[in-house]
């Protein structure tokens, strides 16, 4: 994964920082755009290590840029400093529970909100972005998928009126970037489908309620997918298509098997 993750790096469009003219701070925010989006599409994964001569050499810019860039996503808990290093944050079951918690208790009143107050241009947003990802799921793209994910989540973000609502979920928003790993499983992208369909049409039709109410069970169903997800992954495990409806008991135990000491991290390629 790391050299898969390295090689992705070299071939960053960030140009070299000699050859481009481009002003510390365009150079810097290209850094940041660059690991910040490996992060949200799990190239880099949590426990990877990053250092600025290594990461100065594959995107081909000086240090500079990159120790500001590093720093940046440092802030907005991204990335971890570690001694002269950062390192992608590993998550437990307790992080997990919280930033879903936290999505159980403001996203299905926003939600509710956005669709009683819909704009046909915004609602045409959401029509557009669920067709992308079921273009990218029907490819088995799962770079594509995520893209589409991220543009339907922050145009229903956006339709949220209340500018304090919309700073709270930004509270969490980045810490979803890792829960995305169960984006993986086709399976559960098809429900994601499914459920986004059921919930575009609650918004069209203005209807609040059921737009609040398919919320919740999307929710709900997110919060076991991302559990196995993490459980398949602490074991070292490749992604698998589990069964649509498994019982709860089986999600009961992998959230308490994410909960335990993790084994050290089987290096992938």
């Amino acid at each position: 994964m790391r050299k898969e993750a390295a090689r992705r790096m070299r071939n960053s469009a960030i140009p070299p920082e000699k050859n481009s003219g481009a002003p510390a701070g365009g150079l810097r925010d290209g850094v940041y755009r660059a690991l910040r989006r490996r992060i949200s599409f799990g190239e880099l994964v949590p426990g990877d290590r990053l250092t600025e001569i290594k990461l100065a050499d594959a995107l081909q810019v000086s240090r500079t840029p990159v120790r500001e860039g590093l720093a940046a996503l440092a802030r907005e808990g991204l990335l971890v400093r570690e001694g002269r290093s950062y390192v992608v944050p590993s998550l437990d079951q307790d992080d997990i529970n919280e930033v879903f918690e936290l999505r159980s208790l403001l996203e299905p009143y926003a939600v509710r909100r956005a669709a009683e107050m819909a704009r046909a241009a915004e609602v045409a947003e959401l029509v557009q972005a669920l067709r992308e990802q079921k273009a990218a799921h029907a490819a088995n793209d799962f770079e594509g998928f995520i893209a589409a994910n991220i543009r339907f989540r922050d145009t229903l973000v956006g339709m949220v009126r209340n500018r304090r609502l919309r700073r709270a979920i930004a509270l969490y928003n980045d810490y979803l970037s890792f829960l995305r790993v169960s984006f993986r499983e086709s399976r559960w992208r098809a429900v994601i489908i499914r459920n986004f369909e059921l919930f575009v049409r609650a918004v069209r039709a203005g209807d609040g309620a059921a737009a609040a109410k398919i919320w919740r069970k999307h929710l709900s169903e997110g919060a076991d997918a991302t559990a196995r997800a993490w459980l398949r992954r602490r074991q070292g495990h490749p992604a698998a298509d589990p069964p649509l409806h498994e019982p709860a008991r089986r999600a009961r135990a992998a959230r308490k098997a994410i909960a335990s000491p993790a084994p050290a991290r089987a290096s992938t390629h």
